[in-house]
Parts: structure tokens; sequence; C-alpha cells
């Protein structure tokens, strides 16, 4: 096949010729379908694996699942490798973005959640937009992945400024460090907190309803 390469120089179904009449086109339908089956499994499992062992290892992974991923597709040269590779970055790609997200409000006060919500969808959208300008620019589909996935991998490198969500840290009765990390915080905040902060797990936040409390009140009062 001969392609007017005036606007590119190549694309991942032109360079392997899976265009056409070739038989293989449907491959490319397939392909754009394995990233967004591993967009759906990132995100249904990202809560799961992040609510078990943290929020900062399960955003570290997801992280390295994209960029490495994403590195590997670049040389991909068979659609069955770049099928699962792209699956990979899907994968990598939704679970990172959900954990941010959950770090991000987990992160802030009941007042600021709704906006530091909505702050998170400006990065996204702000990465669409530096996408269109990194590929008008190179214009090969190689050089457009390398580049998209080393940023991916540049990012791993701000983790280090990440610490592990309180909440998170609360709700598995990690209590000495979720408090160090508020502590922490408010210092950096100029808040001064009280000496005797006691945290407690969600368990023991839990208030008593007016049933099971009349309930305790009758069993004080029974007879025994």
């Amino acid at each position: 096949f001969v392609f007017d390469k005036s606007e590119f120089i190549d694309t991942f179904p032109s360079e392997l010729n899976y265009v056409c009449d070739s038989g293989k086109e449907v491959l490319v339908t397939t392909l754009v379908q394995s990233q967004l089956i591993g967009v759906l499994i990132g995100a249904w499992m990202s809560g799961i694996l992040s609510d078990r062992f943290g929020r900062k290892p399960v955003l570290i992974g997801s992280m390295l699942i994209m960029g490495l991923s994403g590195l590997a597709s670049s040389v991909s040269s068979d659609p069955y490798s770049f099928w699962v590779l792209r699956f990979l970055v899907g994968v990598g790609c939704s679970s990172t973005f959900t954990t941010s997200f959950v770090v991000g409000v987990e992160f802030i006060g009941p007042q600021a959640r709704i906006h530091a919500g909505i702050v998170i969808e400006y990065a996204y959208a702000f990465g669409l937009i530096l996408l269109v300008g990194i590929a008008y620019l190179l214009r090969y589909w190689r050089w457009l992945n390398i580049a998209v996935s080393a940023l991916s991998l540049f990012s791993i490198l701000l983790i280090w400024l990440l610490v592990e969500s309180p909440r998170w840290l609360i709700s598995r009765g990690r209590l000495a460090e979720a408090e160090a990390l508020i502590r922490k915080a408010a210092k950096v905040n100029g808040v001064e907190l009280p000496t005797d902060l006691e945290l407690r797990p969600p368990s023991e936040n839990v208030s008593k309803t007016p049933d099971s409390e009349s309930a305790d009140d009758s069993d004080r009062s029974s007879p025994t």
C-alpha cells in the first residue's frame, strides 16, 4: 500500500499495512478495544488493591505499569504483543488516575473537597492538550509513544514527595503513623493541634443509634 505521508511519518496500521483489504484491519479495532478493556479492569482493581495495601504503593505500581508497558509497546512489531501491552497501559492509566483522585480528596477537608476533585480534572484536560502538541511535533507513532511513556516514568520522581493517606492509615488502625502525618501537615499549614490529639478507627467513631441506646438502657435497668 502507498500512503500520503505529508502529514505524518507512520502510524501502527500504516507501518504494518493493517488497512483496507489486507484482511487484518479488524485487528486495529481490537487494539483500541484492548486499552479500553484495560481501563475498565484498572478502575475496578485499583480500589480493591489501594484499600488493602495503601494508596501510595498502588499509585507507584500503576505508574510503573503504565510507563514501562508504554515504552515496551513502542518497539512492538506484531499486533498480539501490542494488544497485551496496550491493555496493560490501560490498566496502569486508569489505576493511576483513580488512585490519584482518591489521594487528592482524602488529603483535603470537607469544605474544599469538591474543588480539589475539580482541580484534578484540570490536570487531565491539560494532559490532552499537551498530547496534541507532542503529536504535532513527533509524527511517528513510535516516537510519540516513547515521549508520552517517558513522561509517565518521569512523574514517578515526584512520588518521593507523596506520603500515605492518613485516612487510610486510620482505617487500618495505624494511628501513630497517621498522627505523625497530620501533625506534619498542621505544622506546614501553621495550624496548632492539641497535644492530646486522639485518633480512633472508624468503627469506634460510629455513634450509637437511638434504638441501640434505648436497648442498652433497658439492659442496664433490667434486674439480674
